[in-house]
């Protein structure tokens, strides 16, 4: 369907070069009209679509090229194009052709709603509400209209036309895309035109302006029905496509505080701390032109369930709505064109001082349908649990996932506070965009190798090693070996069985002596990485770049102690559920815990652990540490032999989950091989020989 518009914009910007789009929509709507009004009509003129155009522009178009010859391929693509303008389905893929060959809609992040996520979201908002009346309804963000598209044809379904034609009319919108706005006012129209709706009642409802800088409250009532996909574009960059300075104007207005509706906290003082952006301030605007009662039905990046930047919007929902699904999907289906990983979620609430006391959720969801499929309710207990202080909307696919999280939250103890493993420091060591006066480039100098990855220069300085997220194994302080390139160009390939004397680092720096015992952490990651949270032992002198965060421990012993908790995959499956980003940021780790473990159980993982690097080519062991654990001549507890390495990983798994509280059933949950689940462990077990073995042993010794 939509080449036909392609094919219409191709011959509308010859003719008039400065407004190609808005000539091409004007052409397919005085099509899709002329056809509907009197089909007996054959002359379809040159001159019929040129009157038809000009009647039906909302603003003056610039000077048209009179070239006879033109407006008659014109007038022929329109007559074909004219069944764009006759159906639901064709208007959706006509506002998306219009989206795609928008510079403006793709500068601001706004993407048009597929016409499926478009019906399911209005779906989901309508069905408490009585069909019979008609209710007063607003998108703040319209584009092209989809959305309210989306509410006629499933509010016109068994109704009269006089109530049809009332619901038209009862639709209003803000758009700041002049194109875009007309777009929406001549897509809405076709619909309203057979009972009776005229362009000019249309435009009136359909305001061309700054939804985020308009005054709203002067004289308007407030909505009974909110649908919205505001924008998804971050404010700290400058466009070209902003010639009336609005982005601007957008900027200095989030950044003053001012009042709102009646009885809330004054607009956009809950924008957080970090990047300003679009949809945060759509989010916080919502409430504002809501009446109690009213519902919501919003379209928006799965940030808003998960940011530590939207902690503050998130308790204020839970206080001034009652939410009651958040459905959260993977772009894998191409709905939108970013990223297939990216996410983003649909959400239903009511306005209610009441608050939330409960929602259901649905993660990793792919096809609009998936809206109506079972959720998992949760309760504000689940989100104080699981979201801790950030109020976070946990990513939960299967029941079972819910139970496991609240037995291993509820049992262990904070990452970051006196427990078991004593008291754990977050570090990030080296900025490697703003520290690089503090380190050299491995190529820019001339080294020789000391053969443990450390180098000294023709002056006798020496360096080691900036550990790198990307150099991060499990058990491994040198996964990568750097090749050339640098920065993110950098090219480089696995260290396989390598030993450290033949691994190169991209930058070298100098040492720190004795710096507390550290495990360093990957950074970027995922939850449907193969693996989630990979930690591994750093050299006491090495250094880590903000990409390889580290934690610091007390002493040796609980340093292995935790590294070996963290590489387990008890330990991943919940991080994997608190996870939903692409980095393991503090405030995830915050929401993770320790298992609770007596002075014999710390000492039995930090013996499993120094047994598992003892078998890894890299494992950055203490001096000593192959003929001994390093904390062994500080005890007078009798040495031990080292493990072997499928037995060393299988004890830590049967450790950790049993001092998170897990029973049997609950741990065979975790090893689940079940390839449906996005976040199992199959990657693994399909990459690693021995994981099925530490699986294995590890059920067995149960």
């Amino acid at each position: 369907m939509s080449a036909v518009w392609d094919a219409t914009y191709v011959v509308a910007k010859v003719i008039c070069p400065t407004e190609g789009s808005r000539l091409a929509n004007l052409t397919i709507a005085s099509a899709a009209h002329y056809e509907s009004k009197d089909r007996r009509k054959s002359a379809w003129s040159p001159a019929t679509l040129r009157s038809l155009v000009e009647q039906f522009a909302l603003a003056p178009l610039p000077e048209l090229d009179p070239d006879e010859r033109l407006w008659q391929r014109l007038a022929e693509l329109a007559k074909d194009g004219a069944h764009l303008g006759q159906s639901p389905e064709g208007m959706h893929s006509w506002a998306a052709a219009y989206q795609r060959a928008s510079a403006t809609q793709k500068a601001m992040g706004a993407y048009a709603t597929h016409n499926a996520f478009a019906s399911a979201l209005a779906r989901i908002t309508f069905e408490p509400l009585d069909k019979h009346r008609i209710h007063r309804m607003v998108d703040p963000s319209v584009g092209a209209g989809n959305l309210l598209l989306a509410a006629i044809e499933l509010y016109g379904r068994g109704s009269t036309d006089a109530h049809l034609k009332k619901f038209i009319l009862s639709l209003h919108g803000v758009e700041l895309d002049p194109r875009a706005r007309e777009l929406c006012c001549l897509l809405i129209w076709l619909m309203g035109a057979p009972v009776g709706v005229t362009l000019k009642q249309v435009a009136k409802n359909i305001h061309h302006a700054n939804a985020l800088t308009l005054d709203w409250w002067s004289g308007q009532d407030l909505y009974e029905v909110l649908l919205m996909n505001p924008p998804w574009e971050s404010l700290r960059h400058s466009v070209e496509e902003d010639p009336d300075g609005e982005r601007a104007l957008t900027v200095a207005r989030l950044s003053t505080l001012a009042v709102g509706a009646h009885g809330l906290p004054p607009l956009f003082s809950a924008q957080g701390g970090g990047d300003k952006n679009l949809f945060k301030a759509f989010v916080e605007l919502v409430p504002h032109l809501l009446v109690q009662g009213g519902r919501l039905g919003a379209l928006v990046p799965a940030a808003f369930a998960s940011d530590a930047g939207l902690t503050e919007l998130r308790e204020r929902y839970f206080q001034q709505f009652e939410i009651a699904r958040w459905t959260s999907f993977e772009n894998r289906g191409g709905y939108f064109p970013i990223d297939s990983r990216y996410k983003f979620g649909l959400l239903a609430a009511t306005r209610s001082d009441v608050g939330t006391r409960q929602l259901s959720v649905r993660s990793f969801a792919v096809e609009p349908d998936e809206v109506d499929a079972p959720h998992i309710s949760l309760d504000r207990e689940d989100i104080r649990l699981i979201g801790r202080r950030y109020h976070i909307i946990p990513e939960l696919f299967q029941e079972r996932e819910l139970e496991i999280l609240r037995t291993a939250l509820r049992t262990g103890s904070p990452l970051f506070e006196q427990g078991p493993l004593g008291r754990v420091v977050y570090r990030r060591e080296v900025d490697l965009s703003l520290g690089k006066a503090q380190f050299h480039h491995i190529a820019s100098k001339k080294l020789q190798s000391y053969g443990d990855a450390t180098f000294i220069d023709a002056r006798g300085q020496r360096f080691v090693p900036l550990l790198e997220g990307r150099c991060v194994g499990a058990y491994d302080c040198f996964q990568k070996t750097w090749v050339s390139g640098s920065g993110r160009t950098a090219v480089w390939r696995e260290n396989a069985d390598q030993p450290l004397s033949q691994c190169s680092p991209q930058y070298v720096i100098s040492p720190l002596p004795d710096l507390p015992p550290r495990v360093a952490l990957c950074d970027v990651t995922a939850s449907t990485n193969t693996r989630t949270v990979i930690a591994t032992w750093v050299p006491r002198t090495w250094r880590c770049g903000n990409t390889a965060p580290v934690l610091q421990y007390e002493s040796d012993m609980l340093a292995f102690a935790g590294l070996g908790v963290m590489n387990t995959l008890v330990f991943d499956w919940v991080a994997r559920r608190l996870a939903s980003g692409l980095h393991l940021n503090k405030f995830i780790l915050e929401g993770l815990v320790w298992p609770q473990l007596d002075t014999e159980g710390v000492t039995a993982a930090a013996h499993a652990a120094w047994s598992v690097c003892l078998s890894k080519p890299r494992a950055g062991l203490p001096e000593g540490g192959a003929a001994s654990p390093p904390w062994q001549a500080s005890t007078s507890s009798k040495p031990r032999r080292a493990l072997q390495p499928v037995a060393a990983a299988a004890s830590l798994e049967v450790l950790v989950a049993k001092g998170l509280g897990l029973n049997r059933a609950q741990l065979e949950a975790v090893f689940d091989e079940d390839r449906s689940d996005r976040r199992g462990f199959w990657r693994y077990y399909d990459s690693d020989s021995q994981a099925r073995r530490v699986v294995e042993k590890a059920l067995s010794s149960w």
